[in-house]
C-alpha cells in the first residue's frame, strides 16, 4: 500500500524547473469543517495522509478555533498550517469564493480539496469538491425562519456551481452519489463515492474502567444518541420509544444525548416533550461532546439509538459498531453501512419497534455480545481508515496526471 500512495509528480511550469520534477501540493480547506462527521472524517483523513505520504506537500486551512479538534500536528516536514479567524458563513462563503484562489496561487498550489460541499466556484482553479452534507438538497422546509431558508438556498446554488465547475466530485454514500446526480443533473458516473472511515481507536478494546470523563462520568445503564439537534435527526420519535423502553423496563436506564444545538425551536419542543413524558429525571442533554470524552461515553452505553430520518452517512452507528457498542437505528440513519439486520445492528422505523429492540438488547447480554462481535469484525474489515485514504490518494494521483 505504502508503495501505491505518492502522487504523480507535474512541472513547475517556471523556466529553470522545467526539466525538474517536484511533488504535487496539495491544500485542505478546512474552514468550513464545523463539527460531527465532517469534523471526524477529515481529521482522520489527514492524520493517515500525512503518515504514509511523506513526498508531496499540504497546505492546511483551518479556522482557529478548530485547529486543535483537528489535531493538526506541523512537526510533519510536509504540512503548513495556515491559520484565519473564524467567520460566519456568509463571510466565509464570500471569502472562500473571491479570496481563497489568490491564496491558492500565491502559495502555487496545485491541487485544492474542499471537504464542505462546496469549493471556489467562480473562478477556474483545480479542485476537488466532497459532498458529505445532502440537508441543501432536501426540499420542503415548510415553517422554518426566512434566514434559516436563505442559507439553505445559498448553499444548493454554490453546491451546483462547484459540482460542475469541480475537477471530481465525491460523494460519501450511494445516497449521497445518486440525490446529489439528481438534484444538479450531473452525470452519474463522473461522482465517486468515498465512504467514512471508522475511528482510529475503534480497534481499541473497550475499557469501561479508565474514562476521561472524570466527575462527569454518567450513572448507568444509559442509552446514547449522538447527533447535532436538528429536525431531520427525529429526536421526538426517539424520546417516544424511550418513554416505552422506560415503561418496559424495570431498571432505571437513562438516555444521553450528546450534541450541539443547531436549531433551537427543535431543541425547545424536545424539553417540553421530556417534560410530559415525566422523562426530567431520565434524559439528560450534554451538548457538544467530542474526542476521548465522546469515545468515553459511546464504550461505557448500553447501546446507540440512531433514528434519524436524514443522512449522507451513518457516522454515530458506524463509530459504535468500531466502539463494541449495539446499535438500533432506522434505514436512513445506517446510510453508506454495509450491514445485515439483527447481525450487526437492529434496522426499526417506528416508535414502539424501536423500543422493542432497545429493551430486548437491555434484557439479553448474550445477544448484545454477538452483535457487539459482529459489528466490530464488520468495521475491521470494511471500514478501516486505509481504505479511505488509498481512495482518496488515488483521486489526487489521477488529477496530477492530468495536469
Amino acid at each position: 500500500m505504502h508503495g501505491s500512495t505518492e502522487l504523480a509528480e507535474v512541472s513547475t511550469g517556471h523556466e529553470s524547473n522545467r526539466q525538474k520534477l517536484i511533488p504535487v501540493k496539495i491544500a485542505v480547506n478546512a474552514l468550513s469543517v464545523q463539527g460531527g462527521g465532517g469534523l471526524t472524517f477529515l481529521k482522520n483523513l489527514l492524520r493517515h495522509l500525512l503518515l504514509i505520504d511523506k513526498k508531496n506537500e499540504y497546505l492546511i486551512l483551518a479556522a482557529e478555533e478548530k485547529v486543535e479538534a483537528l489535531e493538526i500536528r506541523n512537526h510533519h516536514p510536509n504540512v503548513r498550517t495556515l491559520i484565519y479567524p473564524s467567520r460566519g458563513w456568509v463571510a466565509r462563503g464570500m471569502w472562500e469564493q473571491m479570496l481563497l484562489p489568490w491564496v491558492m496561487r500565491r502559495e502555487r498550489v496545485d491541487i485544492l480539496y474542499s471537504p464542505g460541499n462546496q469549493g471556489p466556484a467562480l473562478f477556474h482553479y483545480p479542485f476537488v469538491v466532497f459532498i458529505q452534507n445532502v440537508d441543501p438538497l432536501i426540499r420542503g422546509f415548510k415553517g422554518y425562519p426566512i434566514r434559516f431558508l436563505f442559507k439553505r438556498e445559498m448553499s444548493r446554488l454554490l453546491m451546483r456551481a462547484s459540482v460542475w465547475r469541480a475537477r471530481k466530485v465525491i460523494a460519501v454514500s450511494e445516497y449521497t452519489r445518486q440525490l446529489t446526480s439528481r438534484a444538479f443533473g450531473y452525470p452519474l458516473e463522473k461522482i465517486v463515492v468515498v465512504h467514512h472511515g471508522s475511528p482510529e481507536d475503534g480497534a481499541m478494546l473497550p475499557d469501561r474502567e479508565a474514562s476521561p470523563l472524570g466527575s462527569a462520568e454518567p450513572s448507568r445503564p444509559y442509552l446514547l444518541a449522538v447527533s447535532t439537534i436538528k429536525e431531520n435527526k427525529n429526536y421526538e420519535n426517539l424520546l417516544e420509544a424511550f418513554a416505552i423502553v422506560c415503561s418496559e423496563i424495570s431498571q432505571p436506564v437513562k438516555l444521553l444525548i450528546a450534541g450541539e444545538i443547531e436549531d433551537k425551536v427543535c431543541f425547545l419542543r424536545l424539553r417540553s416533550l421530556v417534560e410530559r413524558k415525566g422523562l426530567l429525571s431520565r434524559v439528560d442533554f450534554l451538548g457538544k461532546v467530542e474526542g476521548a470524552a465522546l469515545r468515553a461515553l459511546y464504550v461505557g452505553s448500553e447501546g446507540l439509538v440512531f433514528p434519524s430520518k436524514i443522512e449522507s452517512f451513518g457516522l454515530p452507528p458506524l463509530e459504535a459498531m468500531a466502539y463494541g457498542v449495539p446499535v438500533v437505528t432506522t434505514w436512513e440513519g445506517a446510510e453508506g453501512i454495509d450491514y445485515e439486520n439483527g447481525v450487526h445492528c437492529w434496522v426499526e422505523e417506528e416508535d414502539e419497534a424501536i423500543a422493542e429492540r432497545v429493551c430486548a438488547l437491555l434484557r439479553d447480554s448474550d445477544a448484545r455480545n454477538r452483535m457487539r462481535d459482529a459489528a466490530r469484525s464488520l468495521v475491521e474489515a470494511k471500514y478501516s481508515p486505509s481504505p479511505v485514504v488509498d481512495g482518496m490518494m488515488g483521486i489526487y494521483s489521477d488529477m496530477a496526471r492530468r495536469r
